[in-house]
C-alpha cells in the first residue's frame, strides 16, 4: 500500500512539473501520448474488419442497382 501511495505521489509530482515547464501545445502533446500509450488498441480495432465487410456488402448491393447511370449523358432539349 505504501508503494502505491508513493507511486501516485510521484506521478502527481511529475504531472505538476510537466504542467509548470511546458506550454499549452506541449501539455496537449504529452496528454495525447499518455492516452495513446494507455489505450487498449485491440478493443478499439476489433470492430474494423466487420465494418469493412459491411461497407463492402453495401457497395456490392448499391452497384448492382440499375437506378441510373453515371456515364450516360442525356441531351437537353430546348423548348
Amino acid at each position: 500500500m505504501a508503494s502505491s501511495v508513493s507511486s501516485s505521489q510521484s506521478l502527481a509530482q511529475y504531472r505538476e512539473t510537466i504542467a509548470t515547464l511546458s506550454g499549452g501545445k506541449d501539455a496537449n502533446e504529452e496528454a495525447w501520448m499518455t492516452m495513446w500509450c494507455s489505450s487498449n488498441w485491440a478493443e478499439l480495432l476489433q470492430p474494423a474488419p466487420l465494418s469493412i465487410a459491411l461497407l463492402g456488402s453495401v457497395l456490392c448491393i448499391a452497384s448492382g442497382t440499375n437506378d441510373f447511370s453515371m456515364y450516360h449523358h442525356h441531351a437537353c432539349r430546348a423548348l
